[in-house]
């Protein structure tokens, strides 16, 4: 038999997530937590002067 999984993303304000889970029984196989590296961005765009607008 072939398992099947699906694998769900967020986009959060201050990092990636993703989570691995077993269709079948629910199970979290795996996950993982990226940090932005500039953090929440919410002023201007890293790296320049272009301002974010409000």
């Amino acid at each position: 038999m072939t398992e099947k999984y699906t694998i769900g993303v967020d986009y959060g304000t201050q990092s990636g997530r993703a989570v691995l889970v077993l269709l079948k029984d629910g199970r979290e196989v795996a996950d993982h937590v990226t940090p932005y590296r500039h953090g929440v961005i919410d002023k201007e765009l890293p790296g320049s002067s272009v301002k974010l607008g409000h």
